[in-house]
């Protein structure tokens, strides 16, 4: 379709520059903009466009809160969302706040077009419908689908924990079930302790609740030991229509057991099975609950599950939904991710301010899925499932910047510390996991970042001037050892994700030998060269990018980040003798800085 107006919103220069080259080339009218006001104004001025492109990570705004306001400015605007693999359930946030299509990175060049004129085609409140055998995009519009129906479901979840009778419990926690899966009927049985026995606890919708209800579930031994490990099963029911069991499960067994019941010649709800695990998981620490000793048989009162402070669940509450999801990371081959978020002290007068800040802008950041808490007033957690370490890293950087921002609006100047731990990198317990979060917190508090005056917004450029001024002159063999060590840890750690960026600078062969030692060899770490365009090793696949102008290109840079440990060099014109200056470290805070202004500068992705 040519001459549609596109407009390309990326804070990375490599994406305009290549968005502008291709769709200008096929007779689009682009305007590009590096900014969400940019954009908004952009927008304002033209009166909208027949399409708009957007990044889902963008220096002065989120993503998917500027899909909301485009759409709410411009309810026939298109929009399509942009994001990387590791950043699939952000996209599907997008998605729900009214984007049409999404694309993942990096872009194909004969992809992006192809795609940019289905969304045209596309109605602006339609969808996108998946592409044959596209499995990813299929479960994303599921997951999209499932989205549009949650609200909140830790909320309404949460909301039921915080029942303190049984009775009530049981029939809400039925009444919840039926509502996410679209079941027109439904019956609960829980576990009254001995081994196989249950009680029916409530019944909903039609069935009778005279006492000829079924007072037990129907289930045999097979399907009762894959109900035991927390996993949703659907089949056919008695009367031909499909039927849903979901287990409320610990390590310890069933605790309960649901079984819904579809409307005759109807399904379930999209999304309604996982909607109902998770559901399920959370639930059954609230039958854990109501199952210990009352108020006073200990001499102490139960801790309530949020805290009055902040209106959030406690750490006791995050142990235990940790611990169950632990559970099934272990036995499905799942990650979970913990965040800690760490304020600084706080003024005499400004707690409240504080507070209320950051409990919104935590509020406003995640999924009504992710699970939120508080430790006291100054520290809290988010987990997360089905996320690697460097989605786990984007989140992290993500909260970061909503906190600190809420806080300067509400007038609060203070510092926030934030850590990340992942299951099984970090741990397999709870308790590993939270005190690698907060050992990250204690890391990022002392980086040299800080001492160089380095942020998540110091152009690489600057970074690199700083750097060098901490630089020691080496031998000319050092730059070359290190290139060697690095590439050649590929071949020995295959399965670590994450990035090796390499910029030769005029270090060439000293970079690309090992490249072409390496061969063909599998591994799951991406590789990015910037290179004059010639010179490319033969072997290993990588990804060829360009340096941003104002970066000096005899300059070699060396960047490893994800789940090997992290690594950065950076060496400068060398002596007549062939002495560099080089400045090296390990400080992961100060790598993240240069990671994430590599890719917002010059632009990559990594896979998921």
């Amino acid at each position: 379709m040519s001459q549609a107006r596109v407009l390309a919103i990326d804070d990375q220069p490599y994406f305009r520059r290549l968005v502008e080259e291709l769709l200008g080339a096929r007779g689009y009218a682009v305007t590009t903009a590096a900014s969400a006001q940019e954009a908004l104004e952009a927008l304002e001025s033209s009166g909208g466009f027949d399409l708009v492109v957007t990044d889902l990570m963008l220096s002065d705004a989120d993503g998917i809160e500027t899909v909301r306001r485009l759409r709410e400015r411009w309810p026939a605007q298109r929009v399509v969302v942009l994001s990387s693999i590791s950043d699939v359930r952000a996209a599907v946030a997008a998605m729900h706040a009214g984007a049409v299509d999404y694309l993942l990175k990096p872009v194909d060049r004969e992809g992006l077009p192809a795609a940019l004129e289905r969304a045209l085609a596309r109605p602006a409140d339609r969808p996108a419908a998946p592409a044959a055998g596209d499995a990813e995009h299929t479960r994303l519009i599921e997951e999209h689908s499932a989205a549009l129906r949650q609200v909140s479901l830790l909320d309404r979840t949460a909301a039921l924990l915080t029942t303190s009778s049984r009775d009530a419990f049981e029939r809400d926690l039925l009444a919840l079930l039926c509502a996410e899966a679209g079941a027109s009927e439904g019956l609960l049985w829980v576990a009254t302790g001995a081994t196989g026995a249950y009680r029916l606890a409530a019944v909903s919708g039609d069935l009778p609740d005279d006492g000829t209800a079924p007072q037990v579930p129907d289930v045999d031994a097979a399907t009762e030991r894959e109900l035991c490990t927390g996993r949703v099963v659907t089949r056919s029911g008695s009367e031909g229509g499909a039927e849903m069991l979901v287990p409320c499960a610990t390590g310890d067994g069933l605790l309960a057991v649901a079984r819904l019941l579809a409307a005759a010649g109807a399904g379930f709800a999209p999304g309604g099975e996982t909607a109902c695990g998770r559901v399920a998981g959370l639930a059954a620490v609230g039958l854990e609950r109501l199952a210990r000793p009352v108020a006073g048989a200990d001499g102490t009162a139960p801790e309530p599950i949020r805290d009055p402070r902040t209106g959030l669940p406690g750490r006791s509450f995050l142990e235990e939904v940790a611990a169950i999801e632990l559970q099934k990371a272990q036995r499905f081959g799942r990650r979970v991710c913990l965040v800690c978020v760490e304020l600084g002290e706080v003024a005499a007068g400004s707690e409240a301010r504080a507070l209320e800040a950051a409990v919104g802008a935590l509020h406003r950041t995640m999924r009504g899925t992710d699970v939120v808490a508080s430790e006291g007033t100054r520290r809290f957690w988010v987990m997360v499932t089905d996320a690697d370490p460097l989605g786990g890293v984007v989140l992290k950087r993500r909260l970061g910047q909503r906190v600190r921002q809420a806080l300067r609006e509400a007038g609060v100047f203070i510092p926030v510390s934030l850590g990340a731990a992942g299951y099984p990198i970090d741990g397999e317990r709870f308790d590993a996991l939270r005190e690698e979060g907060l050992r990250q917190v204690r890391e990022e508090r002392r980086s040299i970042a800080h001492e160089l005056g380095i942020d998540a917004e110091t152009p690489l450029a600057e970074i690199g001037q700083r750097l060098l001024e901490q630089a020691v002159w080496v031998p000319p063999h050092f730059v070359a050892e290190a290139a060697e060590l690095l590439v050649g840890e590929l071949s020995c750690r295959p399965r670590d994700r994450g990035l090796l960026f390499l910029a030769p600078g005029d270090q060439t062969r000293a970079v690309m030998d090992p490249l072409t030692a390496l061969g063909d060899t599998e591994t799951a770490t991406d590789v990015f060269v910037a290179t004059d365009g010639e010179t490319m090793p033969s072997g290993t696949a990588v990804t060829a990018l360009g340096l941003p102008p104002d970066v000096a290109p005899e300059t070699t840079w060396m960047v490893r980040f994800g789940e090997a440990p992290a690594y950065a060099l950076i060496a400068g014109t060398a002596r007549r003798n062939g002495d560099r200056p080089v400045f090296h470290s390990s400080d992961p805070v100060l790598i993240e800085h240069v990671t994430f202004r590599l890719r917002a500068e010059i632009g990559f992705g990594v896979r998921g």
